[in-house]
C-alpha cells in the first residue's frame, strides 16, 4: 500500500516517498523507475533516469556534470529545496527537461527523467508529439518518449513548472496560471535490482572524464526492449550483473586516461 499522507501547512503530502527521495540520488532514480507521472489526463511511466548527485554524497567531490555544481543561481534554485520537488529547465531554448529533487534540503541533487511511456492519455500525447512533424506519432510507436524533451512534450511542461512540489495529493494544489498540477507517484514495491539496466549518462562531454564514465544512468529493461529508453542502448547493462564493478570499471578507465594524458 502507497505510504500515509501527511498534513503540513493544508497540504497533503506522500511522507514515504519524500523520504525515499530524500537518501542517495543513486539510489533514488533507481526507486523512480516504474513511478508515474500524472498532468490533466496524461500519465506515464518513468523508464529511465539519470542521477546527478551532490558533492555531500560523493564525500566532497563534485559531480561535474551535476547543474548545482558551481553554486546556487536562480534557475537551479529548486534543486537545493526538498526532495520531491521538481526542476525544469530549458534546453537549447525548446525542450523542457524534467528532474526530481533528490536528498537532504541543501544539497544541490537531482534526478533527470530521460524517457516514459504512456500509460493514459494517448490522444493527447500523440498530439502533442505530432504537432509539426510530417508523420503523426503512434501511442505504442518505439522512441515515443523516448528521450527527456520529449518527456516534457508529453506533459506540456513549463519552466514556470520547476519548483512544484510533486508529491502533493491531488485536490490540494493546482499548477494555477499553468493548468493542472504536476504529480508523481512511487511504485508501492521498487523495481527489483535484476530488471534494472544502467550505464553511463549521455550529453555530459563538459563534464570529467571519471563523471562522463559513471553509470548513473538507470533503465527499466523490459521499457528498454519494447523501445521506450532512450538511445544509446549499448552502452546498458543489468545493474544485478555486478553493479559495483561497473563503477569500479569505469573509475579506473577514467584514471588510466588521465595518466596518459
Amino acid at each position: 500500500l502507497p505510504a500515509p499522507l501527511a498534513k503540513g501547512r493544508g497540504v497533503r503530502v506522500d511522507s514515504g516517498a519524500r523520504a525515499a527521495l530524500a537518501g542517495d540520488t543513486r539510489e533514488a532514480a533507481q526507486r523512480l523507475l516504474g513511478a508515474t507521472l500524472r498532468r490533466g489526463a496524461v500519465a506515464l511511466r518513468v523508464t529511465e533516469t539519470e542521477a546527478y548527485v551532490s558533492a555531500a554524497a560523493l564525500g566532497g567531490r563534485e559531480d561535474t556534470a551535476n547543474h548545482a555544481r558551481m553554486g546556487r543561481t536562480a534557475r537551479n534554485a529548486p534543486m537545493f529545496g526538498e526532495p520531491g520537488h521538481g526542476y525544469v529547465y530549458l534546453c537549447y531554448g525548446m525542450h523542457r527537461m524534467l528532474n526530481v529533487v533528490t536528498e537532504p534540503h541543501g544539497r544541490g541533487a537531482a534526478v533527470l527523467v530521460r524517457a516514459a511511456e504512456v500509460l493514459e492519455g494517448d490522444d493527447v500525447v500523440v498530439a502533442r508529439r505530432s504537432a509539426g512533424r510530417p508523420t503523426a506519432a503512434t501511442p505504442a510507436a518505439r522512441g515515443l518518449l523516448a528521450g527527456p524533451g520529449k518527456v516534457g512534450q508529453a506533459l506540456a511542461l513549463e519552466v514556470a513548472h520547476s519548483g512544484q512540489d510533486l508529491l502533493a495529493a491531488a485536490g490540494d494544489v493546482g499548477g494555477g496560471a499553468l493548468g493542472d498540477a504536476l504529480q508523481l507517484e512511487l511504485t508501492a514495491t521498487p523495481l527489483a535490482r535484476s530488471d534494472m539496466l544502467c550505464g553511463p549518462r549521455v550529453g555530459i562531454g563538459y563534464a570529467s572524464a571519471e563523471d562522463v564514465q559513471a553509470p548513473w544512468r538507470y533503465a527499466c529493461a523490459d521499457a528498454a526492449r519494447r523501445g521506450h529508453v532512450s538511445a544509446p542502448l549499448k552502452t546498458l547493462a543489468p545493474l544485478a550483473e555486478a553493479p559495483g564493478s561497473l563503477a569500479l570499471r569505469a573509475v579506473g578507465r577514467a584514471r588510466k586516461r588521465r595518466r596518459a594524458e
